[in-house]
């Protein structure tokens, strides 16, 4: 039986992926500095991302490993922890012969006229940004180097079962007090989101393919975006309820962000929201036949999960 290391095994994704791999008949193991079995057969094992000798002891043996990082939401703690992170985990990889497998987002963009791509070129507009490309520059770096086996895999915004900011919960749960949802920024921008589940299948089904590495791949994303209005629209008419909602504009976001921290650093962002914010999964379901879900689709599987719907 195979053994895979997921670094980041208790998060959002990577719990979502153990389950995967565990279903594939491999065995997973879960690196953290508290790591927790996701399943009954997992191994755990201690584990400091930032350093190199550590991690190598933690993946040895493994074939693969997956580098599924969440790190506290401030910038400086982004622009020092992903870099030296990927830099240890590329270090211990090549030591140990294991390939390494990277889950991205797409803040490294920036502003973008158009679709997002594989190809497109990292121009951040954030400190956060910044830290991902510099992180995301240090695996393409390995991978020219043929000293690595490696992939990214890359997500736009999420949404499903995701504690730090469940829209689609908090939307469904307004509605059915009869309040008013809320949206920030706009309404009328559309805005691309993969769910969570759809995701890690994808990362779990890649890191099988040997003809997958040494490239970056976009995770499934349904490509019909929606705006604010229509979101609210669709879970409305999901949950059979009028869809009402309000706008808090970004100047009255600055003013609350001085007493929400979490506030403030969505603002960096802002113009995620302020422009139509479009990505494209096209290369991975031509090469691979993997489609997402689609928004209406993915929201009522999660509305279920949460027991909103029946």
């Amino acid at each position: 039986m195979s053994l895979q290391t997921i670094i980041g095994g208790n998060g959002t994704i990577g719990k979502e992926v153990a389950k995967q791999l565990h279903g594939m008949n491999i065995q997973v193991r879960i690196a953290s500095r508290t790591p927790k079995k996701v399943n009954a057969t997992d191994q755990v094992i201690e584990m400091d991302v930032f350093n190199e000798q550590s991690v190598s002891e933690a993946i040895k043996g493994s074939s693969v490993v997956y580098l599924i990082l969440g790190l506290p939401y401030k910038d400086q703690v982004w622009l020092d922890g992903f870099p030296r992170a990927v830099r240890s985990v590329i270090n211990a990889c090549k030591k140990e012969g294991a390939k390494m497998v990277y889950f991205d987002n797409v803040y490294m963009y920036g502003r973008v006229d158009g679709t997002m791509t594989e190809d497109l070129p990292g121009k951040p507009d954030s400190v956060k940004g910044t830290a991902r490309m510099i992180a995301a520059d240090h695996i393409l770096e390995a991978i020219k180097s043929q000293k690595l086996q490696a992939m990214i895999c890359r997500s736009a915004d999420f949404y499903g079962d995701y504690p730090f900011f469940d829209v689609i919960k908090q939307i469904a749960v307004a509605l059915q007090k009869n309040k008013k949802a809320i949206l920030l920024f706009r309404d009328d921008k559309k805005h691309s989101v993969t769910y969570i589940p759809d995701a890690a299948k994808a990362v779990a089904f890649l890191a099988q393919q040997s003809d997958a590495y040494q490239q970056i791949w976009h995770l499934p994303t349904d490509p019909n975006a929606l705006s604010g209005k229509q979101l609210v629209e669709l879970v409305a008419e999901i949950i059979k309820k009028e869809p009402r909602y309000q706008v808090i504009s970004k100047g009255m976001i600055k003013f609350i962000s001085f007493f929400n921290a979490q506030l403030k650093e969505l603002i960096k962002l802002s113009y995620q929201w302020e422009n139509d914010y479009l990505f494209s999964s096209q290369k991975l379901e031509k090469k691979y036949n993997l489609t997402a879900s689609s928004y209406r689709e993915g929201i009522t599987d999660h509305l279920k999960k949460i027991g909103i719907l029946k």
